[in-house]
C-alpha cells in the first residue's frame, strides 16, 4: 500500500524488512489517467507490463521505460512522471537483492479475500464462523497434490538431457522445481560463454537478439566464487527467487560442473527437509533428529500409502497395520516416557 503511515510504522517496527508497494495500488488509476493509452488492448499498457514482469536489472528498466514513453510520445505526462520518481518502492527490477521465493505479489491474498467476501464469510459473522469457513476455503483451494509432487522419487524421472546438473536436480529438487530447471537448461542453451578470467569471471552472451526486445540484455556477466562453490549473475535471480539463472547454468555446464553447488540448493525446493543439515551435517540422525524421522517415516508411509490404493486387499492390510499401531502408540503414551534433557513442551495435547 502507499500509505505513509504504513511505510512509517513499518520501518519503525519492522526495520529489517523491504517495504515494496504492490503494483495494483500503483496503476489502479492509470486508466483514469491514460485514457487510451490504458485499455485492455492498447500496446502502451501491453509493453508497460511487459517491462515491469520481465526486466532483470534496474538499468535495463530504465531504457525500456524510456523507449515505451518515447515510443508513445508520453515523456512528459504527469502521472508516468509521478509512478517514475518513486519507482525504487514498486518496481522488480529494483528489489533483485531482496529475497522472496518467487512471491512478487500479493494476487493469491486478494484473490481469498475476494471468495471468501463472496462465497463463504457475511460480513457480521462470529470469529468462530470466521474460522470454520476459512478452514474450509483452505481444504478447497489447496492444490490436490498427488504422489508425483509429495515425493520426487517415487517413480524414476526421465531426463530430458544428458547433462550430470541434470540428474542431480532430479535428485535433490522437488518435482516442480526440477522442471522448471529442466526449462532453465532450455533457455541457456542459444547463450555463448566467453571467459573474461579463467575460473573467475565469465560472459553468457546471446548472439541471436533479433526476438528479444530491444531493451534487453543480451550479455550476462557471472562470476565465479569460492572455487567453484557459487555462480553469482549479475541479473540476480538466485538472491531474489533461489533459484538459478540460466546464464549461471550455462556457464556450469560450460565448465563442465556435474553437481548444483550446495549453495544453490536451497532448503525449500528441495525433495527432502534439509533444514536439519546444520546440526546433522549431512548424515541423517534419526535416534535424535526429529526431522529426520519425520522425513525417513514420510517416505515409508507415502509408499504404503501407493500400494494400499492398487487393490482392495492391499488397503484393508494397510488399514489394519495402521489400526494397530495406533492401538500400540496409545499404549507407549500411557507410559511414563523417559527423562530428557530438552525442556518440556508447553504445547496443549488435542484429543483425537
Amino acid at each position: 500500500d502507499r500509505c505513509e503511515a504504513i511505510e512509517e510504522a513499518v520501518l519503525e517496527v519492522l526495520p529489517s524488512t523491504t517495504h515494496r508497494w504492490f503494483k495494483w495500488n500503483v496503476l489502479r488509476r492509470a486508466k483514469d489517467y491514460l485514457g487510451f493509452h490504458y485499455t485492455k488492448t492498447s500496446s502502451f499498457r501491453v509493453g508497460l507490463h511487459k517491462i515491469l514482469n520481465d526486466t532483470l536489472t534496474a538499468d535495463e528498466f530504465e531504457r525500456a521505460w524510456e523507449m515505451l514513453l518515447e515510443e508513445h510520445g508520453l515523456e512528459n505526462h504527469p502521472f508516468l512522471k509521478e509512478i517514475y520518481e518513486v519507482r525504487h518502492k514498486w518496481v522488480k527490477a529494483y528489489f533483485s537483492d531482496t529475497f522472496c521465493a518467487t512471491l512478487t505479489s500479493t494476487h493469491k491474498s486478494e484473490s481469498a479475500k475476494h471468495f471468501l467476501k463472496q462465497h463463504h464469510v457475511p460480513r457480521d459473522c462470529s470469529m468462530e464462523l470466521f474460522a470454520l469457513q476459512y478452514e474450509k476455503l483452505r481444504s478447497e483451494k489447496q492444490p490436490d497434490y498427488g504422489f508425483q509432487e509429495q515425493r520426487t522419487t517415487m517413480d524414476e524421472i526421465v531426463l530430458r538431457t544428458n547433462l550430470p546438473i541434470e540428474k542431480h536436480a532430479s535428485e535433490v529438487y522437488t518435482r516442480p522445481v526440477y522442471e522448471h530447471f529442466v526449462q532453465t537448461i532450455r533457455e541457456s542453451e542459444p547463450y555463448v560463454v566467453e571467459a573474461v578470467i579463467p575460473n573467475l569471471r565469465y560472459i553468457a552472451r546471446r548472439p541471436s537478439s533479433e526476438t528479444r526486445e530491444k531493451w534487453s540484455r543480451v550479455e550476462y556477466e557471472v562470476n565465479v566464487r569460492e572455487d567453484g562453490e557459487a555462480f553469482m549473475c549479475v541479473c540476480k535471480q538466485f538472491e531474489h527467487t533461489g533459484m538459478l539463472c540460466c546464464h549461471a547454468v550455462k556457464v556450469m555446464i560450460h565448465l563442465g560442473v556435474r553437481e548444483i553447488p550446495r549453495l544453490h540448493v536451497m532448503p525449500r525446493w528441495t525433495a527432502k527437509p534439509l533444514q536439519c543439515q546444520v546440526h546433522c551435517r549431512g548424515e541423517p540422525r534419526t535416534d535424535t533428529c526429529q526431522q529426520c524421522r519425520h522425513s525417513a517415516m514420510h517416505d515409508q508411509f507415502l509408499d504404503l500409502a501407493r500400494l494400499a490404493c492398487e487393490d482392495d486387499r492391499c488397503y484393508e492390510i494397510v488399514m489394519r497395520g495402521i489400526g494397530k499401531l495406533n492401538r500400540e502408540l496409545a499404549a507407549a503414551e500411557a507410559v511414563p516416557r523417559r527423562r530428557s534433557n530438552k525442556p518440556a513442551s508447553r504445547k496443549p495435547r488435542w484429543k483425537r
